[in-house]
């Protein structure tokens, strides 16, 4: 999917989330980077029955009130943990692409 430069990437994940969906690809977790830790995105993969592992922004351990205890438990589940130690896999290609197919460049 292509969006500008300026789009936010969080606000682009139902469509994206949607778009696997309606391909039928089965999902247990979902794994992505900061810019998709969005209160809609994490309750979009609980209703679904897909656990989040969507790296959290630090504000959210940071909270003083009571919701960041969900916010804690969360990043403790072992699917979380799961989803974050394979990130990794992702992340590197698209270094790969950067360097090597000019995606840095892409425009």
């Amino acid at each position: 999917m292509v969006t500008p430069g300026n789009a936010l990437d969080g606000r682009q994940f139902p469509r994206v989330f949607g778009r696997d969906l309606a391909l039928g690809l089965r999902m247990e977790i979902v794994a992505a980077d900061q810019a998709y830790d969005d209160t809609r995105n994490h309750y979009m993969l609980k209703v679904r029955g897909v656990h989040s592992a969507i790296r959290l922004n630090d504000y959210r351990m940071q909270k003083k009130d009571k919701s960041r205890a969900g916010w804690v438990a969360m990043k403790a589940k072992p699917e979380y943990i799961t989803g974050q130690r394979q990130r990794y896999k992702i992340e590197r290609k698209f270094g790969e692409a950067k360097q090597s197919h000019g995606l840095g460049r892409c425009r």
